[in-house]
């Protein structure tokens, strides 16, 4: 190997290249760290004055050695272009870097394998890299000596060897939490070694990358464990916990083993990782069982609890007043990063503070609007709400309803409606649809139809099974990429369910499955559902999102409605408990079918409701 030939001189000005970038990576993170360790923690472990030495030391020879480098450099190309290069004189950087991340490695091991024997091979492989570390540098740096020549190299081949086998040791029986931090390190020595071995000039452009990875790899591994991320001695210890009962309840404390001396340690719920203490507080604050007020005291058991669970209590905010709205935008101006943390908004009316959080949540994904009837043809509250909604191009799922008080006609809904249709334009991502009441095809909702065709993620569209036949959906139903529409019987049927599940013996479920909300199915035999089926496109969209009622007797929804001996004609709801009364009878000859989505279709064309 030559050092001084073109290769080599090419190799140095890679390598020292590379190692500008990765020492700018190594600045972000040992900023990060110590930022973590001495100004974010509450209380500050003894292992954190540790880390912090570990990596102010660590960067302290790292920027000892870019500077050598630089140096280097000058040398070989300015000062004298016939510089016999031979980097080794600023190696021993090198070496207490190596065995500073060695020993780190090992320390680590120990720990989280909780035994000393573990560390009994790797011990003595540190002791001989430090050994042959010092032999090295004595012969490179000794007169007529070379590090890329002689016996220093086939010493510094042998001192590889043993380095590059630690770290791959310590990195495969610690892969759970080294294969982001170490690992690197670990490919890093393994291309150095091979071109070293091989006697290629490129080796010192791999070892620029090796030494710098030395300093990253460590610190990103240190960065993960102060962020909470990595595995350390309190996490370890909970890793195999069994929670304790005390008098039928919960004592608050986990109970584990830890080491082979089977002593019991005892810790609170803090110590589990904030992965899964965000879970579980996930499920407090999502649970219907507990008032509001008992939600929210999970803020107030600790500062930790309140960091984790201020975002997940923020995920959806649903306003039923003007002062909660007013309230809240108070509260999103003054914490911003509560506003990135919220996904859903649900408006029970549009007052004059909704304009202004919409505009503030800028990952809101799921809306649901209420139309109220508004104060009247000047409208400035819905006027700047949907300003804002042309502007919120992130809306995945969307819900519109109404009170059974409002029109369609009223100055709001009639000015509201074209204006959403000119913001679905704008929004690229917007896969669901769900209109909670039945929908029409009157001017207002025309702009809302023709918009939802041209959606290009439309999925599903779901609302209330309209009593009479509109081109509402059938319209819709001419987007190429909606794969279903659910429709659904208007409140108060859930007597069906009762009934169904009672005469379970005489009923058949399509594909074998019985409907979770079979309580919204729908008779087939209705208005819209009847003239639904001779639209091909609409009919198929139905048959894949719709639990369907089908009878197959003659008694039909439409006879049962027809006035009796006494004159006195059958109501809708009525007629259809007579139906599954009838259906559930020993005498009763009928088959009522639903079709689930998701379920496989396997019926003949008489099966089918529509054909």
């Amino acid at each position: 190997m030559s050092s001084s030939g073109p290769v080599f001189q090419n190799a140095v000005y890679v390598g020292i290249n590379l190692e500008n970038i990765l020492y700018g990576i190594e600045l972000v993170l040992y900023f990060r760290t110590m930022h973590i360790l001495l100004l974010s923690k509450e209380r500050p472990q003894k292992s954190d004055v540790f880390y912090a030495i570990f990596s102010s030391v660590m960067l302290l020879l790292i920027t000892i050695w870019v500077s050598t480098q630089a140096i280097f450099g000058e040398k070989m190309w300015l000062e004298d272009t016939n510089f016999q290069a031979d980097p080794t004189q600023y190696w021993a950087v090198e070496r207490f870097s190596l065995i500073m991340t060695d020993g780190l490695m090992i320390y680590r091991c120990r720990m989280l394998w909780g035994s000393n024997r573990v560390v009994i091979v790797p011990a003595i492989l540190w002791l001989s890299t430090l050994v042959l570390g010092i032999i090295v540098i004595w012969m490179s740096s000794s007169p007529g000596g070379n590090f890329f020549s002689g016996v220093a190299a086939q010493l510094g081949l042998a001192y590889y060897c043993v380095s590059v086998g630690l770290t791959a040791m310590l990195t495969g029986g610690d892969l759970l939490s080294h294969v982001e931090s170490v690992l690197p390190y670990t490919l890093s020595g393994v291309a150095f070694l091979v071109s070293f071995g091989a006697g290629s000039d490129t080796s010192i452009a791999f070892a620029c990358v090796y030494i710098l990875m030395m300093c990253i790899s460590p610190q990103m591994l240190i960065l993960r464990v102060a962020s909470g991320r990595g595995l350390n001695e309190e996490t370890i210890k909970v890793i195999s916990t069994r929670l304790t009962f005390v008098h039928g309840e919960v004592s608050g404390l986990t109970e584990s083993r830890f080491g082979d001396s089977g002593a019991t340690m005892f810790r609170t719920l803090a110590s589990f990782p904030e992965e899964i203490l965000s879970r579980i507080l996930a499920l407090c604050l999502e649970s219907h069982l507990f008032p509001p007020r008992n939600r929210i005291a999970t803020l107030l058991v600790s500062r930790q609890f309140f960091r984790i669970a201020s975002p997940l209590l923020y995920h959806t905010l649903h306003f039923h007043s003007p002062r909660q709205a007013s309230g809240a935008l108070d509260t999103l101006i003054r914490y911003p990063a509560l506003a990135n943390a919220v996904r859903g908004l649900v408006f029970d009316a549009i007052w004059h503070d909704c304009a202004s959080v919409l505009a503030l949540c800028d990952y809101v994904q799921d809306l649901d609007i209420t139309l109220d009837i508004g104060p009247g043809p000047n409208d400035v509250d819905a006027e700047a709400f949907c300003h804002v909604l042309e502007r919120r191009h992130s809306i995945v799922h969307l819900t519109i309803r109404k009170d059974s008080t409002v029109y369609l006609t009223h100055p709001r809904p009639s000015y509201l409606l074209p204006r959403l249709a000119q913001a679905i334009h704008h929004w690229s991502e917007l896969e669901t649809v769900h209109f909670a009441f039945g929908v029409s095809y009157s001017s207002a909702m025309l702009p809302l139809a023709r918009a939802l065709t041209a959606a290009p993620r439309l999925r599903a569209v779901r609302t209330q099974v309209p009593v009479i036949w509109n081109n509402f959906l059938a319209v819709i139903s001419t987007n190429p990429r909606l794969e279903k529409v659910t429709l659904y019987a208007e409140p108060g049927l859930g007597v069906i369910q009762n009934r169904l599940y009672q005469n379970a013996s005489s009923a058949v479920i399509k594909g074998g499955l019985f409907c979770e909300d079979i309580e919204n199915a729908v008779l087939g035999t209705g208005m819209y559902m009847m003239e639904a089926k001779k639209h091909t496109r609409l009919s198929e969209l139905i048959r894949a999102g719709t639990f369907i009622i089908r009878t197959r007797a003659h008694t039909t929804i439409s006879t049962l409605s027809m006035p009796t001996a006494g004159g006195t004609p059958l109501g809708t709801i009525r007629a259809k408990e007579v139906v599954v009364e009838l259906l559930g009878s020993p005498d009763g000859s009928g088959t009522v079918i639903t079709q689930p989505f998701g379920a496989t279709r396997r019926h003949s064309t008489s099966d089918s409701l529509i054909s």
